[in-house]
């Protein structure tokens, strides 16, 4: 909902903590729950992603289209308009284009404000936890090993393979950017 993410931006906002994130998996992105929760947590580690430049609202830089906002003031109207830009894609996908996606919230290193979003083909069904779920995290470029096997093995390659392989739907939304 736009309350929903209006709150995560202004959690994000009011906190001093450049390593803060806020991730969310809509159904049919790998959501775990049928409910509406952010993952927040600290991570202590550089994103590259929030390096890459961000042109027409879009990453072309990275494994996955990549659809990304930044706010360089916090106040509460940018936030507002902002939110509303994303709030126009997310019920673009949940009415007319059937289509899942998956939202985090990120600090580059001089304080702005990163969203970013991907649209994706909807996978339904039980997960398989011994394979990589990709959802927000994996999108971000942070792996979640499930075994120490997969830890040991997990390399580069195999990474943005996954990435890869997830149907992107982005380009159905181009025209509200």
């Amino acid at each position: 909902t736009k309350d929903a993410l209006i709150m995560g931006l202004e959690v994000l906002a009011l906190s001093d903590h450049q390593s803060l994130r806020l991730g969310f998996n809509s159904l049919g992105a790998m959501a775990s729950v049928n409910h509406l929760h952010w993952h927040c947590y600290y991570f202590d580690y550089k994103l590259t992603l929030n390096d890459l430049p961000i042109i027409n609202n879009l990453i072309l830089d990275w494994p996955i289209p990549t659809i990304a906002f930044e706010i360089d003031d916090c106040h509460r109207t940018t936030i507002n308009e902002i939110s509303q830009k994303i709030m126009t894609i997310v019920d673009f996908c949940l009415t007319n284009g059937q289509i899942s996606y998956n939202i985090f919230l990120s600090r580059t290193a001089s304080q702005k404000i990163r969203i970013y979003l991907w649209l994706v083909e909807p996978r339904w069904g039980q997960k398989n936890d011994l394979n990589i779920n990709a959802a927000f995290c994996e999108f971000t470029g942070y792996f979640i090993c499930k075994t120490k096997e997969m830890f040991e093995t997990l390399d580069e390659i195999q990474c943005i393979k996954v990435l890869k392989s997830v149907h992107s739907h982005h380009d159905k939304v181009l025209h509200l950017l």
